[in-house]
């Protein structure tokens, strides 16, 4: 039925609004019009972009027609229905839905058919897909579709003829300048030229073994959700559940809140339940009741895989994810542990790791069709360029990363750490940023390395940038 009500707006140029409005009230069935008159696209745009006004609707149906030739009467009588009261109801917006809920569910049904079929097929031809693996790896990214919300983002248009767009997006900062901001770090000299990392972008962090990759991926981690409410992933391939558990309530036991209560507590401490009376009772009943239970938090939800896990396999579970609740950052600690999918994998393991690199980045630019997703991992870097570092006291160059070639290409942010005993005897790593796609680069700088309590933090003489006088409102 919706393809009629489609077809019914787009009419010769001669007919009236008042006849366009007739046909649509006297539809009755649900008969289809062949697919080839009314391309199914259109309606998955329609639903992924409706508004109760219409405007997306109209908006992507014109996109469409303007791609295809003699459809300027398309165009101008869309121009003109727009307007008309008829398009803006709740029972039109109903519709739509009803139909592509039927749609969906039909989707779905042959889907699942599909997997039964591969199941009990017997393999003729090698590159047949057949038995139970192979049901369930055709399975599970359809399964995805059918579980993702809708993507808003324009993926796609003519920039031309979109000035005013590009007024009102420019507009909507100026008016709410914290929009502009992604996951903040919290380490301000990185933060002040990156605004944190945002949709779609792809971040590293490179150093050598033992340099503090995880600690810095776990205080962003810490960092977005706490001071800057996001909800985070922490797929944690190096160490357990458990342990990464207790560093994040052992960071927060240091959280500025507490510094008139109790000082923050020692991670070995907690480690081996040797905290004292006082230290326990700061503990269960000030860190670990706020870290749950505050509504200004964010959420950090921590993954230790319970076997192989592949990049597809951590996309589709992500994906599930976002549909039940929003998903602001995704961290993967780290890359090169990931097992290679199916069809992907080489003999050569720096094809695999640079393939792995390619798709994460995909993934940041197309989760949740098309929104994206803030991303970050860690890199570990070579002897080679470790021992260069350390002639260069403690800055890295690009060249450290040769070992995978499609970091320094696909990568947005690039940032290292060194953390050699020079640097150790006086708590501090030195930060280096090789790549900023975006914007400016920073100078090295050093950074605060609190062991004691896990926790990485901008050196003395740096502003904080969750500081309420350096941020704008809404961070």
């Amino acid at each position: 039925m919706f393809e009629q009500i489609l077809r019914s707006l787009i009419v010769k140029e001669d007919e009236e609004i008042e006849k366009v409005r007739e046909n649509i009230l006297k539809i009755k069935s649900f008969s289809i019009i062949p697919k080839k008159r009314i391309d199914l696209d259109i309606l998955k745009l329609i639903f992924k972009e409706f508004t109760l006004d219409g405007t997306y609707s109209f908006r992507m149906l014109k996109i469409h027609f303007e791609e295809y030739e003699n459809s300027l009467m398309y165009i101008d009588r869309l121009n003109k229905i727009e307007q008309e009261d008829l398009y803006t109801k709740n029972d039109f917006v109903k519709l739509v839905r009803d139909y592509l809920d039927k749609i969906k569910k039909e989707s779905y049904r042959d889907v699942l058919i599909e997997a039964i079929d591969i199941s009990e097929n017997t393999k003729i031809d090698k590159n047949d897909k057949s038995g139970v693996e192979d049901s369930i790896s055709f399975l599970i990214p359809k399964l995805i579709d059918f579980a993702q919300t809708k993507g808003v983002e324009q993926t796609r248009g003519f920039i031309t003829q979109e000035g005013e767009d590009v007024k009102n997006e420019y507009l909507d900062i100026k008016n709410n300048p914290s929009e502009v901001y992604g996951c903040l770090t919290g380490i301000t000299k990185i933060d002040e030229v990156t605004l944190g990392i945002r949709k779609s972008d792809f971040w590293v962090i490179a150093a050598f073994p033992g340099q503090l990759k995880t600690s810095l991926m776990s205080t962003v981690a810490y960092n977005s959700a706490i001071y800057g409410a996001k909800n985070v992933v922490f797929y944690s391939l190096e160490m357990k559940y458990r342990v990464m558990r207790k560093i994040f309530y052992c960071m927060h036991s240091s959280h500025p809140r507490f510094a008139s209560i109790h000082p923050a507590l020692s991670y070995n401490k907690i480690k081996t339940g040797e905290l004292t009376k006082k230290e326990e009772d700061f503990f269960f009943n000030h860190v670990i009741p706020d870290f749950n239970d505050n509504p200004e938090y964010g959420s950090i939800r921590i993954i230790q895989p319970e076997g192989d896990i592949t990049l597809n396999d951590i996309k589709c579970e992500s994906e599930l994810m976002h549909s039940e609740e929003e998903i602001n950052l995704l961290i993967v600690d780290y890359l090169m542990r990931l097992a290679i999918d199916k069809g992907k994998k080489t003999n050569d393991r720096k094809d695999n790791y640079n393939q792995v690199i390619r798709d994460f980045k995909n993934l940041a630019l197309t989760f949740n069709k098309g929104e994206g997703i803030s991303t970050l991992t860690g890199h570990q870097i070579n002897r080679q360029g470790y021992d260069e570092a350390k002639k260069n006291k403690g800055v890295y160059e690009i060249k450290a990363l040769s070992e995978a070639n499609a970091i320094e290409k696909e990568a947005d942010v690039i940032f290292t750490s060194f953390y050699a005993e020079e640097f150790k005897s006086n708590n501090e790593t030195k930060i280096s940023m090789l790549k900023n796609r975006d914007g400016e680069s920073c100078i090295p700088f050093t950074a605060f390395v609190d062991m004691a309590h896990r926790y990485i933090s901008n050196a003395a003489q740096d502003v904080d940038i969750f500081d309420e006088e350096i941020l704008p409102s809404g961070i």
